[in-house]
């Protein structure tokens, strides 16, 4: 049996309405500046909802549309407001490309999104501070995100992109490398938010980082190393000696020299033993002791106790470098061995393992700078 689709029982007709949407009564000279189109509760099943035309036609289009509408689905047509099928329409054409539905789309976002969605910067900086167990390593990452969190802190971490950091970042003006250092602790902290399910990806992935044009390491020449060596030891109140000469002739970081003990120093053995505990990478390093080292330092060598005294440390050496009548330079004395150390002895592995470089590339890019055998040599071969 054939079906019979009724027609709608109430018919709905464009009214006129002035500039201010009221109704131009019959006989009005007024021009309509609108067309309204009331469809009324028994129609929407819902609530009366109004539509207002610019033109009449306009307004007759749609009520033609709404009425097909009405035979097909009836009340149901109603149930979601048009604002809502508007952009369902309008996603649902964008993921036509990747034939994909708008309900693919939702359970993706549900599998992926952050379970903790609403969490700001500021509020899991200090937990992730806390992952890290050496000191230096932690004031260090500290630093980078107090100035992160000083524009950012306030903000949700799955809502911060790339495109905001890309723009921070070069707002910033730093210097290429200093830029980079930045990024690389800014990454690690989103990488840790991802871990956490703070946010989904790691934004600082799509973050370009600039190009960095290093410089040669400085080093001191040896006659520069022997002026200061000397100035060391003809000022004994300046207690620096045992600095300089470990900072010469071992490589070993400032940081691991001021937690190092005398009781690391191994004179028996030529053999000086960093613990986990002092070193930077929280991995034991075995230095051997070399005979320069042993000339300038066995004859003040004590027992015990820390290395040497830490007490205004900066300003005494300034004031070394002063009576020596030399500038310092920023890392240096590390620069200085491992050159030297270099170009006497030829064996890089044993010098990366001295140093505690996990990789050759590092060495030679941060470390070594180009020297004379012979300068080398004379280094190695200072005496008091």
């Amino acid at each position: 049996m054939e079906t019979i689709t009724k027609k709608p029982k109430h018919t709905i007709k464009p009214i006129k309405v002035d500039g201010n949407k009221r109704v131009i009564l019959s006989g009005s000279n007024v021009k309509p500046r609108y067309w309204r189109v009331n469809v009324g509760k028994k129609i929407t099943g819902t609530r009366k909802q109004r539509k207002f035309f610019d033109t009449e036609r306009e307004a007759n289009e749609f009520i033609e549309s709404l009425q097909g509408t009405v035979r097909r689905k009836g009340t149901s047509a109603f149930v979601i407001e048009d604002r809502l099928a508007q952009e369902a329409l309008a996603l649902a054409k964008q993921l036509e490309p990747y034939n994909a539905r708008l309900t693919d789309a939702v359970n993706f976002f549900i599998k992926h999104a952050p379970k903790y969605n609403n969490i700001r910067v500021n509020a899991v900086i200090p937990a992730y501070l806390q992952t890290k167990t050496d000191e230096t390593y932690r004031k260090a990452q500290t630093i980078s995100l107090n100035v992160f969190a000083h524009d950012f802190g306030n903000k949700v971490i799955s809502t911060i992109f790339p495109n905001a950091l890309h723009r921070w970042f070069y707002e910033k003006g730093w210097e290429p490398l200093n830029q980079r250092n930045y990024m690389r602790d800014i990454s690690m902290f989103f990488k840790w938010c991802v871990r956490h399910d703070y946010c989904i990806t790691n934004p600082m992935d799509k973050v370009e980082r600039p190009r960095v044009i290093l410089k040669t390491p400085p080093i001191y020449s040896v006659e520069e190393a022997k002026k200061i060596l000397e100035t060391a030891k003809q000022n004994p109140e300046l207690e620096l000696l045992e600095f300089v000469g470990f900072a010469f002739f071992t490589g070993i970081r400032v940081e691991e020299l001021e937690r190092m003990d005398w009781n690391m120093v191994v004179w028996t053995q030529s053999e000086i033993c960093l613990p986990e505990s002092i070193t930077k990478t929280s991995h034991p390093r075995m230095i051997p002791i070399s005979e320069a080292l042993r000339a300038w330092i066995e004859p003040i060598a004590k027992s015990s106790g820390p290395l040497f005294d830490q007490t205004n440390l900066r300003n005494r050496k300034d004031r070394l470098f002063e009576l020596a009548g030399l500038g310092s330079k920023r890392n240096a004395f590390r620069h200085t061995f491992a050159s030297y150390h270099a170009k006497k002895y030829e064996n890089f592995s044993a010098l990366q393992m001295i140093l505690g470089q996990r990789t050759p590339s590092v060495l030679f890019t941060h470390y070594v700078t180009a020297t004379r055998k012979e300068d080398a040599a004379r280094f190695f071969d200072l005496r008091p």
